[in-house]
């Protein structure tokens, strides 16, 4: 990355008054910081690292001036390219585990349906987040790790459900919305039972119960 001679003098002054700052007190300093590393970086990874963690502190960096020092578009790109990076890594780290204990059968096709039907959202509370591999009845009480037990879930739903019963959690959760505990019945009734077009809302919750 060839710099421009106003980010040289950028990084000039940043270092000049560097012993001046006991700490760091503000988000612009702090963003400071991490444009100051943006453009040593030596490579994509460690610029993708730092473009994340910028727009992370401060999502609305066209707003502090920056502009003049950085590729704001290119900015995004790098951080985008992370957050993906970020996303499917927790999806991989997940199922490396299972893999390894060989009870992974999900494949591709079935996860992506599964994203499909709960239209890219957590499950259970609706957001939009990187998605992680949900099992409705928890591993450790015998829940396989295949289409009939996985639903995406957020890895804030995930981490509170952790190995407790379905409907014990959901059910006490303040964001539990009772049209969304329908799709999760649904959708586990259609993969339990293939080619069923019956719902099976009050035979499915007895699995959970």
């Amino acid at each position: 990355m060839n710099l421009t001679e106003k980010q040289k003098a950028f990084i000039d002054h940043y270092y000049a008054t560097l012993d001046e700052k006991n700490s760091i007190a503000t988000i612009e300093e702090m963003v400071e910081v991490f444009v100051v590393l943006y453009l040593e970086a030596n490579d994509d990874d460690k610029r993708e690292r730092v473009a994340y963690s910028i727009l992370t502190i401060n999502p609305t960096i066209k707003l502090m001036g920056l502009e003049e020092l950085l590729d704001v578009n290119e900015l995004y790109e790098h951080a985008a390219t992370r957050q993906k990076k970020v996303k499917n890594g927790a999806i991989v780290a997940q199922e490396k585990r299972h893999r390894h204990r060989g009870d992974f059968s999900l494949t591709d096709a079935e996860w992506e349906n599964a994203v499909h039907h709960f239209n890219n959202e957590c499950a259970y509370c609706g957001k939009k987040e990187k998605l992680t591999f949900e099992h409705v009845v928890p591993f450790s009480k015998g829940g396989s790790f295949g289409k009939e037990n996985i639903i995406p879930a957020c890895s804030t739903c995930n981490s509170s459900k952790n190995d407790l019963d379905y409907d014990h959690w959901y059910r006490n959760q303040s964001f539990y919305d009772e049209m969304r505990d329908q799709r999760v019945m649904t959708y586990l009734g259609q993969m339990n039972n293939p080619g069923s077009n019956d719902d099976g809302l009050s035979e499915d919750h007895v699995l959970f119960a």
